[in-house]
């Protein structure tokens, strides 16, 4: 496949570059789909991450479907600790004509103030 990790300066994303249209089915199969967690977990490693657990993906009554992601994330300060815990709850649903919503929410416990508030993303890859 086409598929090229681009090695980009870390300034809190990393993106991956498809040189191939593929559809909807496709992308969730393999970056997102039980089957994918190998990728999601060599995507952690490459950012620094450890002790990366993910529960399989279970339906959910309001978003389609929910999995719970745990991870240990390097701290770039020089006190306290070298790493904090990170739990990410994402969900996903597919609507008509193949659009992929995919959301997450990610709070970190081990650093001061780490629990005032947490990170939210919504992404909509747009594939054919």
């Amino acid at each position: 496949m086409g598929f090229q990790h681009q090695k980009v300066p870390f300034h809190g994303s990393q993106r991956i570059v498809i040189h191939q249209r593929i559809k909807v089915e496709e992308f969730f199969n393999l970056f997102l789909s039980d089957n994918a967690v190998n990728f999601v977990k060599s995507f952690h490693r490459r950012c620094g991450d450890k002790e990366f657990k993910c529960s399989s993906w279970c339906p959910h009554d309001k978003f389609g479907h929910v999995r719970d992601v745990s991870f240990q994330h390097p701290i770039k300060i020089y006190f306290g600790a070298k790493f904090d815990s990170c739990q990410e709850a994402q969900k996903f649903r597919i609507y008509r004509n193949s659009h992929l919503v995919i959301e997450t929410s990610q709070g970190i416990s081990d650093v001061p103030y780490g629990d005032y508030f947490r990170v939210e993303v919504q992404a909509r890859p747009e594939l054919p």
